[in-house]
């Protein structure tokens, strides 16, 4: 098993920015890199944290906006901060952020069965428009080919969000640990990216 002390110290993790305590007032430094990608979203089913089967192309509707990200539940270092920032983000939207499709897919299918996914979507307040995937160990590692977020194993991901808007081929790429007010800037972006295209 992999201490989490070297999970931290890998660079491909960006975890250094996270700290347990900070003065008062001191805002932590995100850091993290904003590009553009195209993604092939591949024809396949997953399975949501209740235990539905859904299409990966229905669940990525290219006619809503959509966030995703890469996470698996056991995970001790940037998935927790990581989903907690889509929290904080979702909560800064306010009922705004109902029209941004947020979908987590987990790169531990193993373990990471629909319960767990709902246990672990529960610890973070996922609502209404927030779902958890999982699928085969194939389909999996399929899906992050196709978001260019294979990085070999779980011990080894990256900290990574793809957000897109309604009707647009476009993805814009996070790698790093932005903040929730940095998340909710893109979010904004999507969706007035969403009224221009309709």
């Amino acid at each position: 098993m992999v201490a989490v002390s070297s999970l931290l110290a890998g660079p491909r993790l960006l975890a250094e920015p996270i700290k347990k305590a900070a003065p008062a007032g001191e805002r932590l430094a995100a850091r993290f890199s904003r590009s553009t990608t195209r993604v092939d979203v591949p024809s396949l089913h997953v399975v949501d944290q209740n235990g539905r089967s859904v299409s990966l192309a229905e669940l990525l509707d290219p006619r809503e906006p959509v966030v995703v990200n890469f996470f698996f539940a056991s995970c001790a270092s940037i998935c927790p901060v990581m989903t907690a920032t889509l929290s904080q983000m979702r909560e800064q939207l306010g009922s705004e952020g109902r029209s941004v499709k947020t979908v987590s897919i987990t790169i531990d299918p193993d373990q990471d069965t629909p319960d767990v996914l709902k246990s672990y979507a529960g610890r973070f307040s996922a609502g209404p428009g927030w779902t958890f995937v999982t699928a085969d160990s194939d389909a999996i590692e399929t899906i992050q080919k196709a978001f260019g977020a294979f990085a070999g194993g779980k011990f080894n991901h990256r900290a990574l969000y793809y957000f897109r808007a309604a009707r647009s081929d476009e993805w814009i790429r996070i790698e790093g640990l932005a903040a929730a007010t940095d998340l909710a800037a893109e979010a904004h972006g999507v969706l007035r990216g969403a009224v221009a295209r309709k």
